[in-house]
């Protein structure tokens, strides 16, 4: 049973190291923000996140949507809009659950961009 758990444990590590998370955990955090303030315009965002990640995981069959929603860029613009967004909403003094939710949305999406773009993280120099 443990190693059940620790080979569970390696993929799931390996999964979540992959931009495709980062994107999926943003798109699913903005259709659940469209649902609760029913507004179209997040639900359709989710839903062309979703497709642009379809695109990055081989999973449409024409080769059309690969050159419409390529997941870099998908991924960076709408990640930069919804952290603007959020920090707008923060200069009017508005600190919802709502906005926070669209803040972290933003900054997942944005790092899913990074990881695309093949930024790695800096190490800390341990100064002995």
């Amino acid at each position: 049973m443990v190693m059940v758990e620790v080979e569970f444990r390696k993929i799931l590590r390996r999964w979540v190291e992959r931009p495709e998370a980062s994107l999926l955990l943003s798109s699913l955090l903005v259709l659940l923000l469209g649902g609760y303030l029913l507004d179209a315009n997040l639900i359709v965002m989710a839903f062309l996140m979703w497709l642009s990640l379809a695109v990055a995981l081989d999973l449409v069959s024409s080769d059309l949507p690969p050159r419409l929603l390529p997941p870099l860029p998908v991924s960076f613009l709408f990640g930069l809009l919804f952290v603007v967004g959020a920090l707008r909403s923060f200069s009017r003094g508005i600190f919802s659950w709502e906005v926070w939710a669209l803040l972290a949305a933003g900054l997942l999406s944005l790092r899913s961009s990074r990881k695309w773009m093949g930024g790695k993280r800096r190490r800390r120099r341990v100064w002995q």
